[in-house]
């Protein structure tokens, strides 16, 4: 039997992210310094349209396609624990990117709306609140007297 070879890279649509976030710091310095002038983040170049209405085309700007290829050639031809780590983790800062991304254009409408679904679901008795940090600690409760005993 052959020992694991990796299978995952740093892919490109990660390090461009980087890239474009570096240099938008660098840009909010020189403003900040009044050397320069301060624009919100975007995206490299991609696929999306730049239409900050396309909501669907978005994603264009911080596919993860690379990272879910790796991730399937890893599971399947038997990669190293290393890859699981390197794809896993460049796809989470991509979508987190995204996230913040969707979350700094939303509308004001959009932004009551899904704070209010949120609210309605932290009141909920199965929600995270009672059944969620109160269910846990209830949990660990019992757990502790249970080895008293």
């Amino acid at each position: 039997m052959s020992n694991p070879t990796s299978k995952a890279s740093l892919r490109s649509s990660f390090i461009s992210q980087i890239q474009a976030l570096s240099d938008h710091q660098i840009r909010r310095y020189m403003a900040a310094l009044n050397s320069g002038t301060f624009n919100y983040f975007r995206p490299p170049t991609s696929d999306w349209s730049g239409d900050l209405f396309d909501l669907v085309g978005i994603a264009e700007a911080f596919k993860r396609l690379e990272q879910e290829q790796d991730f399937q050639s890893t599971a399947s031809s038997g990669g190293v624990q290393g890859d699981y780590i390197l794809t896993t983790l460049q796809g989470d800062f991509l979508a987190v990117l995204e996230r913040a991304f969707r979350a700094r254009h939303q509308t004001s409408v959009r932004t009551r709306i899904h704070a209010a679904a949120r609210y309605r679901g932290h009141g909920f008795p199965t929600g995270v609140m009672q059944l969620g940090m109160q269910g846990y600690l209830e949990w660990l409760e019992k757990q502790a007297k249970e080895q008293r005993g």
